[in-house]
């Protein structure tokens, strides 16, 4: 591949990361991740394509043709330029595998990455086991830094709110079934909450501060939501993960977590409750929970539903956004005690 050479930085300059970066690419030498990191951004940036694909193969040439065919690359970058971790990137094309010619997607993954080795874990240990279907794992390629996983494809669309309903409820009962301790061999990614978690934690804390709540108390709410026993989550239920037909996708949030963490994060997806009384009413209606004699176990569902929703509801910063979220968090803190 013919790179246009970089031009060098006079002597009292800092080396231009992204001149360097080219550099190295062209001379065929070892990349770190924080360098093709920024070669995608500059390709993803300039619309240059070829020039994206073309350096993939170049910096994992057994994952080639994976690369070379990815229509969706600028998906494979968040907002930021990092690589966003996992991106599906052949739905409904067929293509030859090591089988021979399947229906069927794929994701890039960057190699040994939480969300790969959740992936593998579920495999491994809940494969017809669960009450609903998941894809099948038809062949991994592993690269020097990313993997692709193949998946087994079905005539995908999204399942309806009743379906998802539905399938919340299921996950949840066999979650409640399947703590940690029922299985023999837990690895030490899958007793640990995904990323998006921490980020959607890290966004809450300024909002409640804005509505009146100090971090120490958030902290200690927390604290007291995770106290109680850690069951088989999916941690990523909404409607585009679950097929008509009931199958479940992406696997890649998997862990053990509280059972109210699942519900209030599906919750999250599928409603912005304007007020207090529409959470509760949901939770009553369509959970079947009892306000009252589910108190702490309701507070749990309300408090991961705050930690998934407060970003998109407090959008504006508006004052009713501050003051719902205010009450919604007295009341979890009143459900827990």
């Amino acid at each position: 591949m013919t790179v246009p050479a970089a031009t060098p930085a006079p002597d009292d300059a800092d080396p231009d990361p992204l001149a360097q970066a080219r550099s190295l690419l062209g001379a065929g030498k070892e990349l770190s991740i924080a360098q093709i990191n920024l070669l995608a951004r500059h390709a993803f940036t300039n619309r240059d394509m070829d020039f994206y694909t073309e350096f993939f193969a170049t910096i994992e040439p057994r994952l080639q043709r994976h690369f070379r065919h990815n229509c969706l690359a600028p998906e494979f970058l968040d907002d930021t330029g990092r690589v966003a971790g996992n991106v599906n990137i052949y739905r409904k094309l067929r293509y030859r595998s090591l089988s021979g010619p399947v229906l069927a997607f794929e994701k890039i993954y960057r190699r040994n990455a939480a969300d790969l080795k959740r992936l593998q874990w579920v495999s491994r240990n809940l494969w017809g086991k669960l009450p609903y279907d998941m894809p099948r794992i038809i062949e991994i390629v592993p690269g020097r830094r990313f993997t692709v996983v193949m998946f087994d494809f079905e005539a995908f669309a999204p399942v309806s709110a009743e379906g998802l309903f539905e399938t919340m409820r299921r996950m949840n009962a066999f979650s409640i079934a399947h703590p940690a301790s029922a299985f023999a061999h837990v690895e030490e990614v899958m007793l640990g909450l995904p990323e998006l978690y921490a980020l959607r934690r890290r966004n809450l804390s300024p909002n409640l501060v804005r509505a009146g709540i100090s971090e120490a108390e958030l902290a200690q709410t927390e604290s007291a939501c995770m106290d109680t026993v850690h069951v088989l989550n999916h941690a990523d239920l909404h409607r585009f993960n679950i097929g008509q037909n009931g199958m479940i996708y992406d696997w890649d949030c998997a862990c053990f977590a509280p059972a109210a963490h699942d519900l209030g994060r599906t919750i999250a997806a599928i409603r912005d409750f304007q007020r207090l009384s529409g959470l509760q009413s949901f939770i009553t209606n369509r959970l079947g929970r009892d306000l009252e004699q589910e108190r702490a176990e309701v507070a749990r569902i309300m408090f991961f539903y705050l930690v998934y929703a407060a970003k998109k509801r407090l959008t504006k910063q508006d004052d009713a956004a501050l003051t719902t979220l205010r009450a919604m968090f007295r009341a979890v803190q009143a459900g827990l005690g």
